[in-house]
């Protein structure tokens, strides 16, 4: 693509008042607040966004299948996306990761979404090793010239697409996944708070490793030492290597997935743990909470998204307090619980009275201590709290009431 000067390609009017929360900058505009489409624009477009009386509001990238049928990406009317504003935005996501201090070596998530201006974008580097998602159609667009940043200012050397099905089906996007570049030779490794973790970047879960949650186990190291540690859903071994690292005196992981046990088996090799000091136990966590015995005094509840739609929210609470709850019972009488939704149809009230209410139906005293989030590579855009996604508390378990 070159860098003529962009034009728009359709203009969207609202409703009256429809604007109000753009102008704020939510990035979002619904096909509900729509009162017109000019002009005939196709999925990637830009669109020129404008309210009821005809004034300049943003500027966008339209979607013809999806219920948010534009992204805003430009508040000013001099500056109309186009290859050349894209490129500034990639480089100055890049540079803003860079003076935070992360680092490729540490894996780091380089474009976030709407949270860098680059909707349906997401780029993660685990040391040479780039995972991206193309979850709109502009970003599809631009495929060639979003690889070619990966590979050559962000120093990768393998390029995955990691792109979520069901992301791309609600913008009428066909399946993509798999190796943009010729080879994938091993799972590359990072290295956090001096804990190695293998990454599989090509088939894990989201695009290999919870980088949202660096901070949190750096926090839940603080108080690991001589602690018994219970690692729900413990994917590759995040929270609870750190843990061991700190030097917990044993940690239980539970994770369902074949393929996470064995990088986790891998991890704990690569950092040397002696088997004593650990248990892996695959299974459903309803399954092993129903079941387990007490003797933990830290607990990590870091659940895959339980509500994608609003409609699945009652259900998803019910589950969360009887699991929260199960944890209360089994928990000794000074125990520390990091809990977390990454879904954000169930935000921090939400979790919050999940908490509270499993206190009350466990019987236990529970103080929170801390709300939890995303690291700083996981930024939001201002006036947009969806973007928000991952929630979380420290909590005290203490004696029963």
């Amino acid at each position: 693509m070159d860098d003529h000067a962009p034009t728009a390609d359709g203009r969207i009017r609202l409703h009256p008042g429809k604007d109000i929360t753009i102008r704020r900058g939510h990035p979002w505009v619904f096909e509900g607040a729509i009162a017109a489409v000019e002009g005939a624009p196709i999925s990637g477009d830009v669109v020129e966004v404008v309210d009821s009386a005809g004034a300049f509001v943003a500027w966008a990238f339209y979607s013809a299948h999806s219920q948010i049928r534009a992204r805003c990406v430009s508040y000013n009317a001099e500056a109309v996306p186009g290859e050349a504003l894209l490129r500034q935005r990639l480089r100055h996501a890049w540079d803003l990761r860079l003076r935070l201090g992360f680092s490729a070596s540490a894996g780091v998530r380089v474009v976030h979404a709407e949270g860098d201006m680059l909707p349906g974008l997401i780029i993660d580097l685990y040391d040479a090793t780039a995972s991206i998602q193309f979850h709109h159609p502009w970003a599809e667009r631009y495929r060639e010239m979003i690889c070619s940043f990966a590979l050559q200012e962000l120093g990768a050397r393998t390029a995955i697409d990691r792109s979520q099905r069901a992301a791309r089906a609600r913008e009428g996007l066909p399946q993509s996944q798999g190796l943009i570049t010729d080879t994938y030779e091993e799972h590359p490794r990072i290295t956090e708070h001096g804990v190695v973790f293998e990454v599989d970047a090509r088939n894990g879960q989201k695009t290999g490793f919870y980088l949202d949650q660096r901070a949190n186990r750096a926090l839940m190291t603080r108080w690991a030492s001589g602690r018994r540690v219970l690692d729900l859903y413990a994917h590759t071994g995040g929270f609870g290597l750190a843990c061991l690292a700190a030097g917990a005196e044993h940690v239980t992981f539970v994770e369902s997935g074949a393929a996470a046990v064995d990088v986790l088996g891998e991890n704990l090799a690569l950092n040397g743990i002696a088997p004593a000091r650990c248990s892996v136990v695959r299974e459903e966590v309803e399954r092993f909470l129903g079941a387990a015995s007490g003797g933990y005094d830290m607990v990590i509840m870091d659940p895959p998204p339980m509500a994608r739609r609003k409609a699945h929210v009652s259900s998803a609470l019910r589950g969360m307090v009887w699991q929260l709850a199960a944890i209360a019972k089994l928990a000794g009488s000074d125990t520390l619980l990091m809990a977390f939704s990454c879904s954000h149809h169930l935000g921090p009230k939400d979790l919050e009275g999940a908490i509270a209410s499993a206190a009350v139906e466990s019987g236990r005293t529970v103080q929170v201590l801390r709300e939890l989030g995303a690291d700083a590579d996981h930024p939001s855009a201002a006036g947009h709290p969806e973007g928000r996604y991952l929630c979380g508390f420290l909590a005290h378990i203490g004696e029963a009431t």
